[in-house]
């Protein structure tokens, strides 16, 4: 039984390209080419890679691969278009800013977070301590998780959170981020 003490569920819960069954680089740019998308976030990308912006320039669609430390991405072409940005590498801030304009949203964020609990009670997780916005906020306290989690709400949040937030079984509040 394990607690996670800095989650980011709905990054853990959009890790759709399996990084852990690709070997190597050429397995993991032909993967990502024979995807139909119309754009693609997914977390959990390692260093082992030695993954460069030119290896996945011919991907046809904006493409976001986060490194498993979540403090630092690189993207390709397309997105680096749709966005308007300078630099195939993002980290921290821009890192951010770039994911939620791609994260899932609505109902398919709450489907995310919904697999990220199973995935985490999977892997014998039984409570996380998970950096939410106002909408995740929600979302968890509508789905009363089985497992327990400790909503810590970014500093640009807290207010809302707070608003919204009522005790409830498994759901607790911690600090600020």
């Amino acid at each position: 039984m394990f607690v996670d003490a800095h989650t980011h569920m709905e990054l853990f819960a959009i890790s759709e390209v399996p990084f852990e069954e690709l070997k190597g680089k050429e397995e993991l740019i032909k993967y990502l080419k024979s995807l139909k998308r119309d754009s693609l976030v997914a977390y959990g990308l390692d260093y082992e890679f030695n993954l460069n912006p030119e290896d996945i320039k011919d991907v046809n669609y904006p493409i976001l691969l986060i490194y498993k430390d979540g403090h630092k991405g690189i993207i390709n072409d397309a997105l680096k278009k749709k966005l308007n940005v300078n630099s195939y590498i993002l980290y921290e801030n821009q890192l951010w800013e770039v994911a939620n304009t791609l994260k899932p949203k609505g109902e398919k964020l709450k489907e995310s977070i919904i697999r990220g609990i199973e995935r985490a009670k999977e892997m014998g997780i039984i409570e996380i301590h998970d950096y939410v916005d106002e909408e995740i906020a929600k979302i968890y306290l509508d789905l009363e998780p089985e497992i327990s989690v400790v909503l810590m709400p970014y500093y640009e949040s807290y207010k809302k959170v707070l608003e919204i937030y009522e005790s409830k079984r498994n759901i607790k509040l911690g600090w600020v981020k």
